[in-house]
């Protein structure tokens, strides 16, 4: 008698073994803290450093704990226009957005997935409007990012880190662009959240309405929203709420990105009086 190899679908009710059952099981200690000792509002320590590809125009580095990226931006280059007609008066941001290979637990493809694209045309839309694209008009810069290590807010710490590459390409800006990202599930909100933290907040907990994952790039200066990416589920009186936010948020990293750039400029002009004085 020949035997049935095919699969057997498990049942509609059945549930993921490794859905927790209970948030404070799954990432909250006592006292609230969260698995790595922050609060729920607090943000990880940021490791911001400008120039680290010799190669490109400008470059950026950055780390949240485990997350790790790498941004390089590159000379204007003239658009690839066959005729008059397509020229335009207006520059062109082309991003890149890719996850190393090795980035993740689960090893990825070596060309770029679903979501490399997603992410490389919300990294564009949240860097154009900090650009001044009308001082290199029918040219493009291209930005380069590389997320070395994901452990959450990938693409909140590559706006961030894009921003500051941009700059330290001396790329004409109105604001240096940053990067939040906020998850939560029921009444409980994880700012900067980690990897785990997203896995569990995108799921839900206990069948709460209200899950997922927020990011938004933000312009301090004006207090414009530049993008915002959300999946998941969340209430108008939510988002209202973690919108009118941002702004705090923001302001911090900011000075961050600021005090880092005024490093650089102030180190690259001592090396250069410094060589003159060689001379």
């Amino acid at each position: 008698m020949p035997v049935d190899h095919r699969r057997i679908q498990g049942p509609e009710c059945s549930e993921d073994y490794r859905k927790p059952k209970n948030l404070d099981a799954a990432l909250l200690k006592k006292g609230g803290r969260r698995a790595d000792g922050r609060k729920c509002g607090e943000q990880r320590k940021i490791f911001l450093k400008p120039g680290v590809v010799s190669q490109a125009k400008g470059s950026a580095y950055i780390e949240l704990d485990h997350t790790k990226v790498i941004c390089s931006v590159f000379d204007p280059r003239e658009k690839a226009s066959r005729n008059v007609e397509q020229q335009t008066v207006r520059g062109e941001i082309f991003c890149e957005f890719k996850f190393a290979s090795f980035s993740g637990v689960q090893r990825r493809s070596h060309q770029q997935e679903a979501d490399d694209k997603e992410y490389s045309l919300l990294l564009k839309n949240a860097l154009e409007p900090a650009v001044c694209l009308h001082e290199f008009p029918n040219f493009q810069v291209d930005v380069q990012v590389l997320v070395l290590q994901d452990d959450g807010s990938s693409l909140a710490a590559a706006i961030t880190c894009a921003g500051l590459a941009l700059a330290d390409a001396a790329v004409p800006m109105y604001d240096l662009p940053v990067g939040l990202s906020k998850a939560f599930t029921g009444d409980t909100e994880f700012y900067d959240p980690t990897g785990a933290e997203e896995r569990l907040c995108l799921r839900g907990v206990d069948g709460e309405s209200d899950h997922g994952v927020f990011t938004v790039g933000f312009l301090p200066t004006f207090n414009q929203v530049s993008q915002l990416f959300h999946s998941g589920h969340i209430s108008p009186d939510r988002f209202e709420k973690m919108i009118s936010e941002v702004g705090t948020l923001a302001a911090e990293v900011h000075k961050a990105v600021q005090a880092i750039l005024l490093s650089a400029v102030k180190s690259s002009i001592d090396s250069s009086n410094n060589s003159k004085l060689l001379l």
